[in-house]
């Protein structure tokens, strides 16, 4: 299911479009409890997975590929709610490009993750692909206190999270946000992060959401809801009249 672009015109005669995209389709692909079931009901299946354990667990959900050209960018958002405290840098969102993920089988993810500050600073970082287990290790620290300690939150505790990225020639501008609208709020943002020097191999590509509920956690569940990505681009509008010339095209 895609929802209907919105368009927007700019002074350049371009058309911005935003395409916002359910993420269904959620794999276990690290459980070392060995859970089973590792999800409730047949929510696997919607954008809304509710996990049977939250502790040393990590998620991950293909979707179409998305290749940032110069300009565009990615959002990954979503709500989540744990049955205990989310404390220190235990929750992680990332975006990443892999292979279709399998049950119990860390594939070699490769992107960028940042990590709920609660009780404590948080950093941006890079997953190369080579940890064995899940798509959150084996990389490296690109933003040492990217995010600023929040306070803990409380079990049960909606939390409303973002990560984007940007390309901007060949640097990315990165953002991301925890919130759960009231007393809990951090985020933050780097701009013309070097990403090509620090990560060779790296490419503007991603097709994978991911989640990791670290060992500390010591949960029983994670529900999850509203999980999407958005993606934003440029499509030329030749005549002006507010309709991007590859829609055109497409229903001439």
């Amino acid at each position: 299911m895609r929802f209907w672009p919105a368009l927007s015109l700019t002074l350049a005669g371009l058309v911005t479009i935003m395409a916002a995209e359910p993420v269904t389709g959620w794999v276990s692909i690290f459980d070392p409890q060995g859970n089973s079931p590792r999800f409730t009901g047949t929510t696997a299946t919607t954008d809304a997975p509710v996990t049977t354990d939250a502790h040393q667990d990590c998620l991950v959900a293909s979707f179409p590929v998305v290749t940032l050209s110069d300009g565009e960018s990615l959002t990954l958002s979503g709500t989540v709610s744990l049955d205990v405290s989310m404390a220190s840098t235990n929750f992680r969102v990332g975006l990443f490009s892999g292979s279709i993920p399998q049950q119990d089988v860390g594939n070699p993810f490769v992107g960028l993750y940042s990590e709920a500050a609660t009780t404590g600073p948080s950093s941006l970082k890079y997953g190369d692909g080579t940890h064995a287990s899940h798509a959150f290790g084996g990389g490296t620290e690109l933003q040492r206190g990217f995010l600023s300690s929040g306070g803990a939150v409380s079990p049960n505790t909606p939390v409303t999270f973002t990560l984007t990225i940007a390309r901007d020639g060949n640097t990315l501008d990165v953002s991301s946000s925890y919130t759960d609208g009231g007393s809990y709020n951090t985020s933050g943002s780097v701009n013309n992060l070097p990403i090509l020097n620090t990560a060779p191999g790296f490419a503007f590509s991603f097709n994978t959401a991911g989640f990791l509920l670290a060992g500390s956690l010591n949960g029983d569940r994670a529900s999850f809801s509203n999980i999407t990505v958005t993606s934003t681009g440029s499509d030329p509008d030749t005549d002006r009249d507010g309709m991007p010339d590859s829609y055109e095209d497409a229903n001439d």
